[in-house]
């Protein structure tokens, strides 16, 4: 005889999320909060506490690239400025 299932390993007909996905705690739709600025697109309703295991802010590593060459950018575009006010200054 077979032991009962508990609830973690009880079948669902909902398909897993994907890594960045979260689900509605209304309307159980899933959706990737940072696509829909952080609120269901079938409800409304703004994005809750993730699930165990999941992150709510989910970095796209190209993102994370791009906000580095920016950053770098902005920091040479500064480090110009000042070594111009410095030659200029003598």
């Amino acid at each position: 005889m077979r032991p009962p299932r508990t609830d973690e390993s009880a079948p669902t007909n909902e398909p897993a999320l994907a890594k960045d996905q979260v689900r509605c705690a209304k309307c159980a739709a899933a959706y990737r909060p940072r696509l829909t600025g952080g609120h269901c697109p079938i409800c409304d309703t703004a994005a809750g506490i993730p699930a165990a295991g999941q992150s709510f802010l989910v970095i796209n590593p190209e993102d994370r690239v791009l906000a580095i060459v920016i950053g770098a950018t902005l920091l040479n575009i500064i480090l110009l400025g000042l070594l111009v006010a410095l030659v200029s200054y003598r």
